[in-house]
């Protein structure tokens, strides 16, 4: 078992290069960590599977809560103007993104190519 100060080191150095791959790839920070907290949560939810599939659903969950997350924060306002009103947007975009975390590799991913193969392969 590691150390507490080991695990606590690796963790902040993760955060922080997290923090700077999403100022360099343009990505909001605060959805990348977000995004990456939501996909631990669901390996730790999943079934046993292999370390380089949960590697991959972890970079699909922080991928996507960067990429989607702005989009949905800007629209759900709009889309529940009763839910959300007085709502606090940082609560709002942690929840998004951890949202997005959460679902992306079980959910979101393969429903977007199973539609993409529809809207490709043409409907009959």
């Amino acid at each position: 078992m590691a150390e507490p100060t080991t695990t606590a080191a690796a963790t902040a150095a993760t955060t922080a290069g997290l923090t700077l791959f999403g100022y360099l790839a343009g990505l909001h920070p605060d959805l990348v960590i977000a995004g990456l907290v939501g996909g631990i949560a669901a390996i730790l939810a999943m079934e046993a599977m292999p370390v380089r599939q949960r590697i991959e659903s972890v970079i699909v969950a922080i991928a996507t809560a960067g990429l989607c997350g702005p989009i949905l924060v800007s629209i759900a306002p709009r889309a529940f103007p009763d839910m959300l009103r007085g709502a606090d947007i940082g609560a709002l975009r942690l929840g998004i993104g951890f949202g997005l975390g959460v679902l992306a590799y079980r959910v979101l991913v393969p429903a977007l190519i199973r539609r993409a193969g529809r809207e490709l392969g043409g409907r009959k």
